[in-house]
């Protein structure tokens, strides 16, 4: 049933996305994917449908995946006009991030811990 959802919001969008498979390669059947397939699916087509609308960050803290998804170099692309019709593209490095376990969560203001002391600051901060 969550399949097919997910390809008819698929379908709704106007792009010509591939549908998800919903039956094995023989054709004999229903392909049940796993929990964890199921959740990497839906999580991919989260961020394939929601890719400029800045929840991706939220996205994978809330999952608690930032540790490897936000760690690592970001990188750029140069591209430079080699002739009229023809370009080459060249990576680069423009920083290399570090993601710890207290940047899922934000400081609590001090304005906030002197109204609450027996509130606690979170952790790492």
């Amino acid at each position: 049933e969550i399949l097919r959802v997910v390809n008819l919001v698929r379908a709704r969008s106007g792009v010509a996305m591939p549908a998800l498979q919903t039956t094995n390669p023989a054709g004999n059947g229903y392909v049940a994917p796993t929990q964890v397939e199921l959740r990497k699916r839906i999580r991919n087509e989260r961020r394939v449908e929601l890719c400029f609308e800045e929840h991706r960050f939220y996205d994978v803290r809330r999952w608690k995946e930032g540790e490897t998804t936000f760690n690592g170099p970001v990188t750029g692309m140069k591209i430079t006009q080699t002739s009229p019709t023809t370009f080459t593209y060249t990576r680069f490095t423009v920083d290399n991030r570090v993601f710890v376990p207290r940047n899922y969560l934000y400081p609590i203001s001090q304005n906030e811990l002197n109204r609450a002391p027996k509130l606690g600051q979170n952790a790492g901060y």
